[in-house]
Parts: structure tokens; C-alpha cells; sequence
């Protein structure tokens, strides 16, 4: 796979959702994806810096190459760069943007570099024609602790679809559930109701987020809700606009533990295979 530093790019985001420019980014006229066309599909969280990282892998689900272009963001939906570093090669690159293919069957991946400084988190739009093929892929969010332990959760790629959702939540033993919601819609703010269910399934919270275009919003649960600390349950998230990437970890302040929390589709399926 080559890859290029694309971000002489981000001025056109040509496949369908986004068009960037230097104040941000915007939603073309024509947004609607088909499965032979233009196709996008999110990241919603990646972490880097004061020991974290986020391994991306990219993988080609069919018997063509595959170009792709991938944008990296920052909670505010604007262009962010981070530092790449490429394992199928020596190649490092900071950039907010990268463009290239993926070979028949092929996965590909690269890590966002801790890099040392303060944690920086975002999200990342991966864009690609599917009259080439389909890409599919994750990212393994890595933390490691002071003792030098290493834990991950993988993030599954998001069709941008999570706009009727559940996940659990289990504060339990220390933890904390943690509720990452990004709005890849960049005309149009999404409001965004979370209701709190218990194990019995009674609401015990209910509330509701505003998500501006192109921005991602991350609650710590036990941190903003108090009073469901300790406790588990599940998570309902509803959009009012039709485009929507949710993720979910759980993470052990103690250990530094990290897992994910599998996302259920209104259908009684699963995002994790």
C-alpha cells in the first residue's frame, strides 16, 4: 500500500460526505451514499499522547484494490493532525490527512504515536468508491499504565448509522462507561437522547445531548451522571437526524483495565462478529 501525506487534499474531500476547508468542513449537496458509489465511514474515537495510542487497520473485503482517503478530526469536527507511524514500513507521517490503496484482500494499519505529550482524542472519516470494492477495519484503542501493562479496546468502524442504539454500562467495582457520539453530519446539528435503563429495565436517568456538525461529544459516565456510579445497565441513544457513529469503552481507573462495549442494533444484532 503506498500512502501519501494527503493533506494538500483536505481543501476537496471528493467521495461524497465531506468537503474541507481551512474553517472546518461541510456536507456536499449530494451526500447519499450507494453501495456502487461513494462511501463513508467513521472511527468514532482515537487517543494519542500520555500513554495512549490507536492501532487503525484497514482491511480490503474483496478482489480489487481499493483507494481510499482518510480525514482525522478533532472534537470540534476540525482537521487535526497526529503523528502516523506505518507497520508495513518505516514510514512516519504527521498529518491530518492520508491517501492511498489497499491490495486485493490486504489489510493495512498504522498507529497513531503517543507521542509523549497530553492526551489528544478525535475521531477519523475513512472515504472510498465501493464501485472499486468494500474496506472494512477498527481501531484497538491501547493504554499503558505506570507499570509498563498494556490493555486495549477495539472500536468497530461505523457506517454512520448508530442513530437507534444500545449499549451497556457497568460502573461497577471502580469502572467507568465511557459513551463517545460523533455527528458526521457537518450541515446540521444533531440532538441526541440517552436513556438510562437498570438491570430490571427501569429508566432510572434520562437526558439529552446536543452534538454540533462534525463534532464528537465523550461522557464519562459515572463522572457526569453521580449518581450511577456503581451501578450497570444499559444505554439507549437516539438521533433526530439520520446520520450517527457511536462507541463505548469501559475503563478501570485502578488497573487501567480497557474494554469494549458492544454496540446493539435496534434489530436484536450485535456490531461485534
Amino acid at each position: 500500500m503506498k500512502i501519501e501525506n494527503a493533506s494538500r487534499f483536505a481543501a476537496i474531500w471528493f467521495l461524497g460526505v465531506f468537503c474541507a476547508s481551512a474553517a472546518g468542513i461541510r456536507l456536499m449537496e449530494d451526500s447519499a451514499s450507494t453501495p456502487a458509489g461513494p462511501q463513508s465511514k467513521v472511527f468514532a474515537r482515537v487517543v494519542s499522547g500520555g500513554g495512549w495510542d490507536t492501532l487503525v487497520v484497514i482491511t480490503n473485503l474483496g478482489p480489487t484494490p481499493v483507494l481510499f482517503q482518510q480525514l482525522f478530526l478533532g472534537s470540534n469536527g476540525k482537521a487535526s493532525s497526529f503523528t502516523l507511524d506505518f507497520q508495513d514500513g518505516n514510514t512516519a507521517l504527521t498529518t491530518s490527512a492520508i491517501q492511498g490503496s489497499v491490495a486485493p484482500n490486504a489489510s493495512r494499519s498504522f498507529i497513531l504515536r503517543d507521542a509523549g505529550e497530553g492526551v489528544r482524542e478525535g475521531w477519523s472519516i475513512l472515504a472510498f468508491d465501493a464501485s472499486q470494492g468494500r474496506l472494512g477495519g477498527y481501531a484497538t484503542i491501547r493504554h499503558r499504565n505506570p507499570k509498563g501493562d498494556l490493555t486495549e479496546a477495539t472500536v468497530p468502524l461505523s457506517g454512520m448509522q448508530d442513530v437507534s442504539v444500545r449499549l451497556p454500562f457497568d460502573n461497577t467495582g471502580g469502572s467507568h462507561s465511557q459513551l463517545t457520539v460523533v455527528n458526521p453530519a457537518s450541515n446540521l446539528p444533531a440532538e441526541v437522547s440517552l436513556t438510562y435503563f437498570d438491570a430490571q429495565g427501569e429508566v432510572i436517568l434520562l437526558d439529552w445531548l446536543p452534538v454540533q456538525p462534525g463534532g464528537q461529544v465523550t461522557i464519562d459516565v459515572p463522572n457526569t451522571y453521580p449518581d450511577l456510579a456503581n451501578k450497570l445497565g444499559t444505554i439507549a441513544v437516539e438521533a433526530n437526524i439520520n446520520r450517527l457513529s457511536v462507541a463505548g469503552i469501559r475503563y478501570s481507573s485502578s488497573s487501567g483495565a480497557l474494554s469494549a462495549l458492544p454496540m446493539l442494533i435496534s434489530d436484536g444484532s450485535s456490531n461485534l462478529q
